[in-house]
């Protein structure tokens, strides 16, 4: 039987233990680190900062930004204030965008082209090269 005492011990330990972990994993660059850190800024400070934050060694256009949650929104859903996005936003965000159709150049200011759907906008590949 588990007593209070004994459960009281268990979640010591757990947090000494989990939180330099946590800790460790957040100041860790790598990709679930930077979806960790964007999650909580987006929690503190709006949805748009968000993906301003997971790019931020990009220079954004603020209102293309604000745009495309917008379009997300209005296309696909709603996205959370808190918690996880899919990576399949940030991904989405760069193919609307002028990021690619200027060969991924990220000196450069990227704008927002136009929602990367193929519902919404059929005829767009922002990956294709031409000759």
């Amino acid at each position: 039987m588990l007593t209070r005492r004994a459960f009281l011990r268990t979640l010591g330990y757990a947090t000494a233990v989990g939180a330099p972990v946590a800790l460790v994993g957040l100041a860790w660059p790598g990709p679930v680190s930077r979806h960790i850190r964007a999650g909580l800024v987006g929690l503190a400070r709006g949805r748009a900062v968000r993906i301003h934050y997971f790019f931020s060694y990009l220079s954004l256009e603020p209102a293309g930004v604000a745009r495309f949650v917008d379009d997300w929104e209005r296309h696909v859903g709603a996205l959370p204030r808190a918690g996880a996005w899919p990576s399949e936003v940030y991904l989405r965000y760069l193919l609307s965008t002028d990021f690619f159709r200027h060969n991924a150049d990220e000196s450069r200011l990227i704008q927002y082209v136009g929602f990367c759907d193929p519902y919404a906008t059929p005829c767009s590949n922002p990956l294709a090269v031409f000759d």
